[in-house]
């Protein structure tokens, strides 16, 4: 009796080591590029998950995209942030992961365009892989 609850404990061990081992090398190995663009009559939303060796190459394009002098080269941002151009838009960026929101009501049309272009370049230049 005691042996079959010896080899039952080993048996799930064996399992969940294996289990966290697949997501683990999942997440860190082969985190594929994920983008989402949601948007309503009232907002519009990019949301992308990468892998973290592709963080400084999406931050250098935003920064240069947005002319937002290398802001996004200095770490982490979860801030509501207005642009040179008058455009405020929430910008969560840590590495592997970037959230823009736009508020179609507080920005103009060629706000909502330019950030809107930006999104789809994006998804073109780091993609899915």
């Amino acid at each position: 009796m005691l042996k079959r609850i010896f080899l039952v404990l080993v048996v799930c061990m064996l399992v969940v080591t294996g289990f966290f081992a697949f997501f683990l090398h999942r997440m860190i190995v082969h985190h594929n590029t994920s983008i989402s663009i949601r948007e309503s009559d009232d907002s519009y939303e990019f949301y992308a998950s990468y892998t973290n060796n592709k963080t400084r190459q999406v931050q250098k394009y935003l920064d240069d995209k947005l002319n937002t002098n290398k802001m996004f080269r200095h770490g982490r941002i979860d801030a509501l942030v207005t642009l040179t151009d008058n455009t405020s838009i929430y910008i969560r960026n840590t590495p592997g992961r970037l959230l823009i929101k736009l508020d179609k009501n507080e920005n103009t049309f060629a706000s909502y365009a330019r950030i809107k272009r930006v999104g789809e370049e994006l998804r073109m230049k780091f993609g899915e892989e």
